[in-house]
């Protein structure tokens, strides 16, 4: 039994930096999500970010195996929640990092050129996104009507897909911390 308690301290200790890196990783990309609405956001910073949220998943991938393990079913039932709750956490952010890697692409549009399927894009992302941060929804009808964005430029406008999946990643790592187990 000692062997057990021993692995279970481990594996709450690396669940504990997990979590760790995730309050850390929120207040990197709080700095660029909260920022949605202002041409003020540059991609420079969302790149930086973008490439947070990878390191992240790439260190942190390991707690999730836990789970699928031998031990997990002698682990405490507190532990297990904990590593439920991570690997549902890792899960959602994994598909948002998918998300946000075609942002990415869809970023280097021309939104000139591809005017039509970057407002098809903009409002998939509006819609998939549990709350999005007030006027956001506003802005892409603006864009829709093509009337003047007040200090947006092209660049800035083309990269508002990458800007709102930051948005949503942050949101859901604020919920996610929100919901852990005590």
């Amino acid at each position: 039994m000692a062997g057990i308690e021993e692995l279970e301290s481990k594996i709450l200790k690396a669940v504990g930096e997990a979590e760790k890196g995730l309050s850390k990783l929120q207040m990197d990309l709080g700095v660029v999500a909260k920022k949605l609405k202002e041409p003020s956001v540059d991609q420079a910073k969302a790149l930086a970010a973008m490439k947070k949220v990878y390191a992240f998943m790439g260190k942190y991938t390991a707690v999730t195996k836990i789970q699928s393990s031998k031990v997990f079913d002698q682990l405490s039932p507190k532990a297990q929640a904990k590593v439920v709750w991570m690997d549902k956490v890792m899960a959602e952010l994994l598909k948002q990092a998918d998300q946000l890697k075609q942002a990415q692409k869809e970023s280097k549009w021309d939104p000139d050129k591809k005017k039509p399927m970057l407002l098809k894009v903009l409002k998939q992302r509006v819609r998939e996104a549990p709350q999005m941060p007030r006027g956001v929804g506003t802005l892409v009808k603006t864009i829709e009507k093509g009337k003047d964005l007040g200090g947006f430029d092209g660049a800035s406008i083309g990269f508002l897909p990458m800007a709102i999946m930051l948005w949503m990643i942050w949101d859901t790592i604020t919920r996610a911390l929100k919901s852990k187990p005590r």
